[in-house]
């Protein structure tokens, strides 16, 4: 029972942390998305590239913060944990030809916002529609990343560190 205690307070902590990580990730990601949108590229290019340079930034920290991998291993971590993003990209791609090239999103947010007399251009709806699928496959990075690449330290170890705090993982 103590295991399970403690196993789940080592996860709520590293799912904090890998939420600011994630807000920080996202951040660049949508601002690079929205820039690169806004000046003329393509916004499936666009998102191609934003993500590739969220994902970067968010698999450094991931390591060094919020999962305290001693060693970055390239092979062993980035690569698997590229995958899970670039799997996450192509759900997100197909999300934003759904909510921009169907129009769903301009539509719906129309719709919601013209109750008050409102209406949102193109621009924002780009904007919009990032932030959404972005938030869609926050849960699914963190999960499979958690479980599928960084859970071999824990098990190799059993012993899970919490802020230099060591703790009986029981894995």
């Amino acid at each position: 029972m103590f295991c399970i205690i403690e196993n789940t307070k080592i996860v709520m902590k590293e799912f904090y942390k890998y939420f600011i990580v994630g807000v920080a990730a996202a951040v660049l990601d949508v601002g690079a998305f929205t820039f690169l949108a806004m000046s003329g590229i393509h916004y499936l290019a666009a998102n191609i590239i934003s993500t590739c340079l969220g994902l970067v930034f968010n698999y450094y920290f991931s390591c060094t913060w919020v999962f305290r991998q001693k060693k970055m291993n390239i092979q062993r971590d980035f690569i698997p944990f590229a995958l899970i993003g670039f799997l996450g990209m192509g759900l997100q791609c197909v999300l934003l030809y759904v909510l921009i090239d169907l129009q769903l999103a301009i539509k719906s947010t129309n719709f919601i916002i013209g109750q008050f007399g409102l209406s949102v251009d193109k621009e924002h709806v780009y904007f919009l529609s990032k932030v959404f699928v972005t938030g869609v496959t926050f849960l699914w990075n963190f999960f499979l990343r958690k479980y599928l690449v960084f859970h071999r330290a824990g098990k190799n170890e059993n012993i899970a560190k919490i802020d230099g705090e060591a703790l009986e993982a029981g894995l």
